[in-house]
């Protein structure tokens, strides 16, 4: 191992990362360690969501590790790196923007270079990373160009009809968007009465949770999760393909901010030509855990044709929905000032009953302040949640889940009454990672119990108490009042995303406890993933290559 690979576990970079990093840097056959240490941040950036890394803002980046990075002489010699790389086979150059990954010639060692540098210089991918944007682009590219020429506009005062209209006219994707409360599910299930029982519809989101919430105030149609609607079988790929795609006239995707870009490429794949897309999600809420921030990017680069005054490419396609039909104000004003990121409009939006703002206290002491906020909510799933950014460490959810409950029970064992949640999927039994139930019966004969059935505590594919949960793991639920943790030190994580998140899962009351420090850093620091999608789809049309 070398030097440099050995500093940046000590420094505590994934030892996946560094050993990623270093293969790559042996494949270069390179004495340079400054290489080393852009490989490694090339992984970092992939391994955070980025589809690609951009070498014009490099600095700012990379100053997060710190000063043992040699920053200033891997700035000082990167033009020379990206040459010796492109020399040795591990880059290779697109000679147009738009160009395709797979235009690349293969090096000396019979392959295509595992890393792309796109034709301007300055974006670098992971070849799979531009092999799964190419693929994205071109199947979105194909159902933006279906259909009749777009409407001047889209009616937001009506957006099933506008919906009903667009596909009508025989578009392919379709978008409704809008944040909590603006009436997207009501859209849709008044497009699907628009469309009558004749339209094969079919109904899913990304998680179990979100599904079964979709299917709830949709009656009639079942909702599925995207790995169970396409078939999808870890390491087997997806039934539902081009040679077998889905039997559906139309397809709606709910909490597709949450769709990454893998799943979503499968998901365009196993669609027929002829079938209708409409995602429908808040383009504020935190992007998919993977790879990319589809929703923001798409929707991102429909505003820029518009701001542009071109018609782009899902002009006429999007429904943005602004006007709020809930009536707590605090929480939606809340939401607003995170969208902002305006501290003072935060502040103000506190009214110490629908919003307060607790400062941080020690992991044992919050952790008796939710027993008690549990107590005074028995038996119910969907009146009460506990939300953390963080999985590990004190603040964690395992930490904070025992805390827990050794207030309410004196252990940490199951017990009547205790929240779980299930951690791996098993289809024989409909039971998918993140559903949540309730335990019930005696000590010896636990059951658990979900919203639509029961099963034997013993029989569950794998379960952890579910007191608090990650926001991520949250994301697609909807409770009466939530508790959100922003702890100190948990800087990277903390994002108006994030907070936007946790808030919005809250119907009634949030109480956010988090020293006022920490908050307004958390409103200053905003996910930016970096891609060309929104560019793409900021232009006219599509370019041949495509």
């Amino acid at each position: 191992m070398i030097p440099a690979a050995r500093q940046a576990l000590s420094m505590g970079f994934s030892p996946f990362r560094v050993h990623l990093a270093s293969s790559l840097y042996q494949y270069a056959e390179s004495l340079n360690e400054e290489l080393f240490w852009l490989l490694l941040h090339v992984a970092e950036q992939a391994g955070n969501g980025h589809l690609c890394t951009k070498l014009d803002t490099i600095a700012e980046d990379m100053a997060v590790y710190g000063d043992e990075i040699p920053l200033i002489k891997l700035l000082a010699y990167l033009n020379d790196l990206l040459s010796h790389g492109i020399k040795a086979g591990l880059i290779g150059r697109l000679e147009a923007e738009d160009a395709p990954a797979d235009s690349l010639p293969f090096n000396s060692q019979g392959m295509r270079p595992p890393l792309v540098l796109g034709a301007d210089g300055g974006h670098l991918y992971f070849l799979r990373r531009r092999r799964e944007e190419d693929n994205f682009l071109a199947m979105l590219c194909a159902r933006a160009h279906s259909g009749s020429p777009p409407p001047s506009s889209t009616d937001t005062a009506n957006p099933a009809q506008a919906l009903a209209a667009m596909y009508h006219s025989g578009r392919k994707i379709m978008l409704l968007t809008g944040g909590p409360g603006t009436g997207k599910t009501t859209a849709i299930a008044k497009l699907i009465q628009q469309l009558g029982p004749d339209c094969r519809i079919k109904l899913a989101a990304p998680t179990g949770r979100a599904a079964s919430r979709l299917a709830e105030n949709i009656p009639g149609l079942q909702g599925h999760t995207l790995h169970r609607l396409l078939g999808i079988v870890p390491g087997r790929g997806a039934r539902h393909n081009p040679h077998n795609p889905l039997e559906a006239d139309l397809v709606i995707v709910d909490e597709a901010s949450m769709v990454d870009l893998p799943l979503m490429n499968t998901l365009l794949r196993g669609l027929a030509p002829r079938t209708a897309l409409l995602l429908s999600g808040d383009p504020d809420q935190l992007p998919s855990v993977e790879a990319g921030a589809l929703l923001g990017d798409i929707l991102a680069g429909a505003q820029l044709a518009a701001e542009k005054g071109i018609t782009g490419l899902l002009s006429g396609a999007v429904i943005q929905l602004g006007k709020v039909y809930r009536s707590n104000t605090a929480v939606l004003k809340a939401a607003a000032a995170v969208r902002s990121g305006s501290m003072e409009h935060f502040m103000a939006a506190i009214d110490g009953e629908a919003l307060t703002l607790t400062p941080m206290s020690r992991p044992e002491q919050l952790a008796a302040r939710l027993a008690a906020a549990y107590r005074r909510r028995p038996g119910s799933l969907d009146a009460f949640s506990a939300l953390t950014p963080l999985r590990r460490g004190p603040w964690g959810v395992p930490a904070m889940n025992d805390h827990i409950s050794r207030f309410m029970n004196k252990s940490t064992l199951p017990f009547p009454g205790m929240p779980i949640a299930v951690t791996h999927n098993d289809a024989s039994r409909s039971l998918w990672n993140g559903d949540r139930a309730i335990l019930r019966g005696e000590n010896s004969r636990l059951r658990a119990a979900f919203p639509n059935r029961e099963h034997p505590l013993a029989v569950l594919p794998g379960w952890e108490p579910a007191w608090i949960q990650t926001i991520h793991r949250g994301q697609g639920s909807e409770f009466d009042a939530v508790a959100v943790i922003l702890p100190e030190g948990a800087d990277r994580l903390l994002t108006r995303e994030i907070l936007y998140t946790a808030i919005t899962r809250a119907k009634h009351k949030v109480e956010i406890f988090a020293d006022e420090t920490t908050l307004a850093a958390t409103l200053n620091n905003k996910v930016v993933r970096n891609s060309r999608i929104r560019g793409v789809l900021a232009r006219p049309a599509c370019t041949s290559s495509l």
